[in-house]
């Protein structure tokens, strides 16, 4: 008799698949294990976030504030440097230019005969007038120290003022140094004899500048009449 071993026996076919599907059902026992988590997890940070909209609209509130106080800043500073002293300083220097040229082209005009000597006096005078006023606050806006006090603000009653240009009337400040022109004398020399060539000038001699006595002041002695002696009497 001829007996088989135990070892020599055919294996299962069914048994890989067994094992195939008893791994694959605690793959997914641990998906749903990590989904199960997953959702609890979303869930607890939605509500976090629900919770803090509150902060959220109020943090939106205040950069909508802040952004408006930067614009309002912004402007302000835009209009503090427009009105600073120095930019102030650069516009009245620019209108006092402005003005010495308008008063030379008139003048020329006026020598070329082109003007009458009514227009010409009319405009001559405004525009010197208008030139020293800007330059005299030109000379105080110079002569303002750094701790001096701050300035007031009024409204500039000159006609032809630019706006861009008007600068604060100052607080008292001392008075400016005094400038040393030359001598009228010195300067006869150069101008020698002027006549200007219009229509409406005098046909006679010229004004001769050079002439001394017209400038240079010579002393002289006050002549008091001698009080008159009274005689005595007839005797």
């Amino acid at each position: 008799f001829h007996f088989k071993s135990q070892s020599s026996a055919s294996p299962d076919p069914s048994l890989p698949s067994m094992l195939s599907l008893r791994s694959t059902h605690q793959c997914s026992t641990e998906l749903q294990l990590k989904q199960e988590a997953t959702v609890t997890g979303n869930k607890d940070l939605a509500e976090a976030n629900l919770s803090l909209k509150p902060r959220l609209e109020a943090g939106k509130l205040q950069l909508t504030r802040k952004y408006q106080q930067l614009l309002e800043a912004t402007v302000a500073s835009v209009q503090l440097e427009r009105l600073s002293p120095s930019t102030a300083l650069e516009h009245l220097q620019r209108a006092t230019d402005q003005a010495e040229q308008e008063s030379e082209e008139l003048t020329e005009r006026f020598l070329r005969g082109s003007v009458s000597l009514e227009i010409f006096l009319e405009k001559f005078q405004g525009l010197r007038t208008l030139c020293h006023i800007r330059r005299t606050q030109g000379d105080k806006l110079q002569d303002r120290g750094p701790h001096a006090g701050p300035p007031v603000h009024i409204r500039n009653p000159w006609n032809g003022f630019p706006a861009e240009a008007s600068a604060p009337v100052l607080a008292p400040s001392p008075p400016p140094r005094t400038r040393n022109l030359p001598p009228l004398s010195s300067r006869a020399g150069r101008m020698g004899l002027y006549r200007p060539n219009t229509p409406f000038a005098p046909r006679g001699p010229g004004l001769d500048l050079n002439q001394e006595s017209l400038w240079t002041a010579k002393a002289f002695k006050l002549q008091r009449p001698h009080p008159v002696q009274k005689q005595p009497p007839y005797r």
